[in-house]
């Protein structure tokens, strides 16, 4: 909606049907994608991270060093796996952002997810634009890592208050 040209990854033929039907762009291998300006990694853990970006058939195996892309790692994982990611991507010239999201598939349909974002400031610029098509507000969070790093805050916090709403209505 935002006049980007995507294309989008998945193992599921089933998932990729909806953007076939939208003359999306389409494949199920990581790989496919290495010549791509920005690849957005949203998967759901740090073992599909891992093999998304350095596993076989993954990004870094298709990546040119002379055209590396950039990377934004939207997924809720561990710091540890978004470092281990960027070193491995780093070997072939794509550096990366974790930008983790917030709020779901409603505020996902919206573009108002909030965006944890960590990385370099050069590198955020360059994807910030795209960033601002998927979600407002936008929270910098420092060095690679860190964006993570806070989503796990985040989600701690809301569980907790989920767990104190509850216990609280049932007080009442």
């Amino acid at each position: 909606k935002a006049g980007y040209t995507v294309s989008v990854c998945d193992i599921r033929e089933a998932a990729l049907e909806p953007f076939r039907a939208k003359g999306v762009a389409t494949c199920t291998r990581a790989v496919d994608l290495a010549h791509a300006d920005l690849v957005i990694v949203m998967v759901g853990n740090d073992g599909e991270v891992a093999q998304v970006t350095a596993g076989p058939g993954g990004l870094l195996t298709g990546i040119d060093p002379d055209r590396a892309p950039l990377v934004a790692i939207m997924s809720s994982v561990l710091p540890q796996t978004i470092a281990d990611a960027a070193q491995a991507l780093a070997t072939k010239n794509a550096v990366v952002i974790d930008a983790p999201v917030s709020g779901g598939p409603v505020r996902a349909a919206e573009a108002t997810m909030s965006i944890m974002a960590a990385g370099s400031d050069e590198v955020f610029a360059k994807m910030k634009p795209v960033f601002d098509a998927l979600g407002r507000p936008i929270f910098r969070c420092g060095p690679v890592g860190s964006a993570a790093g806070v989503k796990i805050v985040n989600n701690i916090l809301g569980v907790a208050n989920m767990l104190l709403m509850n216990e609280a209505a049932h007080l009442a």
